[in-house]
């Protein structure tokens, strides 16, 4: 399978230097990208793309590069990092808070509410690495470690608890109203 030079420089660019813009395959702008990147993930192909958005700060900062790879749905776990095709043809990068019924559903660290719940077939890739600029150097996290793995599904228990709370002081306040 022949690539296009832009993707091989992103894939292939050393682990301590970020690319240029040159290098970098956005979000946006419409060429296929949702059918290239399910298929590099599903060929087996790790994909290493910029974040775009804030909605995952402070965790994975705008302008951070974070590497995607494919795993079965079956062996996600909560507090993965997971990348999801929207309907509309967009993706989210949003943290795995619950499997429930054959839907993810996902929240982004910096929103105060869950996504709309995912199928399965959403599921396009996890978040293995995040490489973010500090000062000079570039950091790397390896997110499959376990400390990390670990890390991320305690966030996630807390941002379910904290959910959870916010509606039951709702519903008691609504109750006493």
């Amino acid at each position: 399978m022949k690539l296009p030079l832009i993707l091989l420089k992103t894939l292939w660019m050393g682990k301590n230097q970020l690319p240029d813009d040159g290098q970098i395959i956005h979000a946006g702008g419409n060429f296929g990208k949702d059918k290239l990147f399910s298929g590099m993930l599903k060929d087996g192909y790790d994909l290493r793309l910029q974040v775009t958005g804030s909605s995952m700060s402070p965790f994975i900062k705008t302008g951070s590069y974070v590497t995607l790879s494919r795993d079965p749905v079956s062996k996600l776990k909560i507090g993965d990092v997971v990348f999801c095709g929207c309907d509309d043809g967009s993706f989210k990068l949003h943290r795995l808070i619950q499997i429930k019924n054959k839907r993810l559903i996902t929240k982004g660290d910096a929103l105060s509410s869950n996504d709309a719940p995912f199928k399965k077939t959403d599921y396009q890739g996890r978040v293995i690495r995040v490489e973010y600029q500090c000062s000079q150097t570039v950091r790397s996290r390896n997110l499959e470690l376990r400390s990390a793995r670990m890390t991320n599904y305690l966030i996630a228990v807390y941002y379910r608890l904290k959910l959870f709370l916010i509606c039951k002081y709702i519903s008691l306040k609504s109750e006493t109203a």
